[in-house]
């Protein structure tokens, strides 16, 4: 139990980074192409896996989402600037309304980018859903 809503992404390091769950979230990480895996890490001990991890392709640093419980749900995002190996609360991260009032699941979604190029770059994107 607990082993749903899995995403892998991979780091600026070159790790391969495996984040998972739907009572509480957790981290495997892998710095050998996937050949061997470290200790389970805990991203956040109570809540459900968004899906989607993002790395910020400019700073390194690692989102996940978390929604309290299966959505609609309040949201948390948790961030690592050691390439996955601790998690801390984003507290400045903010998921705001639309102009409708809806406000956005992370759940079940793609993991996001950093554009690259234009005025823009460097800001991070990511897909949402709203669930009416």
């Amino acid at each position: 139990a607990g082993n749903r809503f899995p995403n892998v992404v991979v780091t600026l390091r070159g790790s391969i980074l495996l984040v998972w769950g739907e009572r509480r979230v957790f981290a495997l990480r892998s710095d050998d192409g996937g050949e061997t895996w470290g200790d389970v890490i805990t991203v956040a001990a109570s809540g459900i896996h968004s899906g989607g991890v993002t790395v910020d392709e400019v700073t390194g640093v690692i989102f996940v989402f978390v929604e309290d419980r299966h959505p609609p749900a309040p949201l948390r995002v948790f961030r690592s600037e050691d390439d996955g190996q601790s998690w801390i609360v984003d507290e400045a991260a903010v998921c705001l309304p639309d102009s409708a009032g809806r406000v956005p699941s992370m759940h079940m979604n793609e993991h996001g980018i950093t554009l690259q190029h234009g005025e823009h770059a460097g800001r991070l994107l990511r897909c949402s859903r709203w669930y009416g």
